[in-house]
């Protein structure tokens, strides 16, 4: 009898070895310990089957993960309001409002922000001297 798994093979063997032996090894390097945390889930594995010695390594690993995630969500979540707020719209009036708002606010959307940054921190320089 053979079985067909569609999941990803790394970590597989941790899985495998989990029914085999009845405690959670990490052996296989490299796996995000988000993706662990799933895999774990999906097969329905106990987080408490795991070994100290990998316990170490794992649960920093899932809090690190877990704050990577989040501040990912708030930076997208950030960048879309930005972008909300910086819709001057379609008209032409708005394009120039939108282009001279990169222009001084993002230097690097343009060689001339780059430009217009250089130039503005130059007279910052120069009169504080």
């Amino acid at each position: 009898q053979e079985f067909y798994f569609d999941r990803t093979w790394k970590g597989f063997n941790d899985i495998l070895d989990v029914y085999r032996l009845g405690q959670l090894h990490l052996n296989s390097g490299g796996i995000c310990a988000n993706r662990l945390r799933t895999d774990l889930e999906y097969w329905n594995i106990s987080q408490f089957l795991l070994d100290p010695c990998c316990a170490l390594r794992y649960y920093p690993s899932i809090e690190t993960a877990d704050e990577e995630i989040e501040s990912q969500t708030i930076s997208e979540q950030k960048y879309l309001e930005r972008m909300e707020e910086e819709n001057f719209g379609d008209s032409k009036v708005g394009r120039i409002r939108k282009y001279l708002w990169n222009l001084t606010e993002y230097p690097e959307t343009s060689l001339a922000a780059q430009a217009f940054a250089f130039i503005s921190m130059s007279v910052v320089v120069l009169s504080t001297i």
